[in-house]
């Protein structure tokens, strides 16, 4: 096919177009009122199903080389195809005197699976970030919680475990008690990315923590050690210093839930955009386009798009907002200001907070 000018006309699959032009492809879908890909509605979300369990995977020992303790983990699906999988772990640490901060933080890392190795993208390390962040402005678990203050002993010729301070050895069990706390890992992993991942990996955290417990400490007799360490000072005399080492075991059996100090968030995504008029969706043939026909005046209108979904609209849509609220209120408010035309008036952001009030209504009891 060709024109007048005997240039020939290239015609592209709807494949190939939304990669070349995706602004073209998504105002002409906004003109007909539909979202391109899934056909939502300007203000409907994807189907989210979410499961969360808190079964144990780990070593009964932390070593070295594996010091880690799954203790609760999330799968939540998104839509048809993604899929975000959460893992809750534990490490064990010395207690930091110098730290203060009544409510515990969280080391979060997110992996958008992609099918290559290397380095962690600017996406993944924004998002570990925000959650790192949302965590901590939270407050949802006390730091208390999570020190270990109750110790046990495990005597070789029982196999109970004896918690009771009265019948063990309490100057062993001082030396442990309140000396080591445990500290929470968060893995996450993303699966067929469809659409920004930050809200979406928020809500599986935060399902996760729902089921969050953490096993009661335990010590074996003959695993105490004893060290004599010869050190030798200037003066050439020589001191000795004995130190008590612990293998810290764990036991399953007897598991302690942690209960949030506060309610979990839920965080949703929106984006702004104004619609073309100007461009014309070609149904008919072109000798229909000579009739002489009223058309009415063209007025570009606002649109507010929920759930951003696909890469279409990733790309399109450069005035976002993200927020995270709960019962009590809202815990955090990211906007993002892209065109000139698709600016975010007080109207948008009002309407925007009430609609993830609305969202953080339907979807928590799903995600709990």
């Amino acid at each position: 096919m060709s024109d007048e000018n005997g240039i020939a006309l290239m015609q592209f699959p709807k494949e190939v177009l939304q990669r070349l032009q995706p602004d073209l492809v998504f105002k002409r879908h906004l003109n007909l009122g539909l979202r391109p890909r899934s056909l939502m509605k300007f203000d409907e979300y994807r189907e989210v199903i979410s499961v969360s369990n808190d079964d144990i995977t780990c070593d009964n020992q932390v070593t070295q080389e594996s010091n880690t303790i799954i203790v609760s983990t999330n799968t939540s699906k998104i839509g048809n195809s993604m899929v975000i999988k959460t893992d809750i772990s534990l490490g064990v640490s010395e207690v930091d005197n110098n730290y203060s901060n009544q409510y515990a933080q969280i080391w979060p890392e997110v992996i958008v699976n992609r099918g290559r190795i290397g380095a962690p993208t600017d996406e993944e390390m924004i998002a570990s970030r925000l959650i790192y962040e949302d965590f901590i402005a939270g407050r949802f678990v006390k730091q208390d919680e999570l020190i270990i203050n109750e110790v046990g002993i495990k005597k070789p010729e029982e196999d109970e475990i004896n918690y009771d301070t009265e019948d063990v050895d309490e100057e062993t069990i001082n030396e442990i008690r309140d000396k080591y706390t445990f500290v929470l890992y968060a893995k996450i992993n993303v699966y067929s990315r469809e659409g920004p991942v930050y809200d979406h990996v928020h809500n599986s955290l935060m399902s996760a923590l729902t089921k969050l417990q953490v096993p009661r400490v335990f010590i074996e007799e003959d695993s105490i050690d004893l060290k004599i360490p010869i050190k030798k000072s200037f003066n050439k005399k020589q001191t000795e210093k004995t130190k008590k080492t612990f293998n810290l075991k764990f036991d399953f059996k007897n598991m302690n839930k942690i209960n949030l100090s506060n309610k979990i968030s839920i965080a949703s995504n929106y984006g702004v955009i104004t619609t073309d008029p100007t461009i014309l969706i070609e149904t008919e043939e072109r000798d229909d386009e000579s009739m002489d026909i009223e058309k009415p005046e063209l007025k570009k209108e606002k649109i507010m798009i929920s759930d951003i979904s696909s890469d279409i609209e990733e790309q399109s849509i450069l005035s976002r907002i993200s927020v995270s609220c709960n019962e009590d209120g809202y815990s955090s408010i990211r906007l993002v200001n892209g065109h000139s035309l698709d600016k975010v008036t007080v109207n948008d952001l009002k309407k925007v907070l009430e609609m993830a009030k609305l969202k953080q209504e339907s979807l928590y009891n799903n995600l709990e």
